[in-house]
């Protein structure tokens, strides 16, 4: 690994300097692990910080992490109850021993535009050229089990849910990143979203089928959290990399967490 001069807390003050919207105030957008003032190797963004990407991420020779999402398993990072925890206690551990710097960037990630997670995903989704408004793209007419199985494979989705009739025809869509999937009203027929509630709220799973029982056409692919943010930060190491040129960035998977069974 290459020696350089820069430190994990001058890297976050250009990703500060270049963010291009206003700096949203100390929350979970913070150092979790790790001496801030650490000579940095090399970078790793990824969607979350898990073990299995942090043992990547040290094979690679990146011992600083950029994670969207929490590396101790709450939205916080709070560890006031893992203190005896041993799946803590074991990856604190393989942090320390390592030397790994892990930052997170979350509420600002979302705040910079375009929303890199939005990017990101249209991306995969092959949609980056068609128009888009707010949170909804249009697509040539398709039928939603012809769509659901084409968003499979271009995301290697092994975890998806699709609720609607398969033969429906829909064209306009919303990206719902995340905890993000607003209901499809109005002129929206399909919802392409992360992790819908099921019983409450205004994506729940009861008006989509309430709106099949009455003949509407509408319906949710349903990615999971991984799959619709995690992309974002392929395109936050493509970023990074324009404003820090002495050391390696890039991008490692964390991977999606759920499986079906055959």
């Amino acid at each position: 690994m290459q020696t350089t001069n820069i430190t994990a807390q001058q890297i976050v003050d250009r990703i500060m300097k270049n963010q291009g919207t206003p700096w949203r105030p100390p929350g979970v957008d913070r150092f979790i692990t790790g001496n801030p003032e650490v000579q940095v190797k090399g970078v790793a963004t990824t969607f979350m910080a898990t073990f299995g990407l942090m043992q990547k991420a040290a094979k690679a020779g990146c011992n600083m992490i950029i994670t969207h999402e929490p590396t101790f398993w709450s939205g916080s990072d709070s560890i006031d109850a893992l203190k005896d925890d041993t799946l803590y206690i074991a990856k604190k551990k393989f942090i320390d021993e390592n030397n790994i710097v892990v930052w997170r960037y979350h509420d600002n990630l979302h705040a910079h535009r375009p929303d890199f997670a939005r990017v990101g995903l249209a991306r995969v989704l092959g949609w980056s050229t068609y128009p888009t408004q707010g949170n909804t793209i249009t697509v040539p007419p398709i039928e939603l089990g012809e769509l659901a199985r084409d968003l499979q494979k271009k995301t290697g989705a092994k975890g998806m849910r699709v609720l609607g009739d398969p033969k429906a025809i829909v064209s306009k869509a919303t990206l719902g990143l995340g905890y993000g999937s607003p209901r499809p009203l109005g002129e929206v027929d399909v919802n392409i979203v992360g992790e819908p509630s099921e019983v409450d709220g205004a994506d729940n799973s009861g008006y989509l089928s309430d709106a099949k029982f009455f003949g509407a056409k509408k319906g949710a692919i349903i990615l999971g959290h991984a799959l619709t943010e995690g992309h974002g930060m392929l395109e936050v190491a493509e970023w990074v990399r324009t404003f820090v040129s002495e050391i390696p960035v890039e991008f490692i998977q964390s991977g999606e967490p759920f499986w079906s069974p055959e």
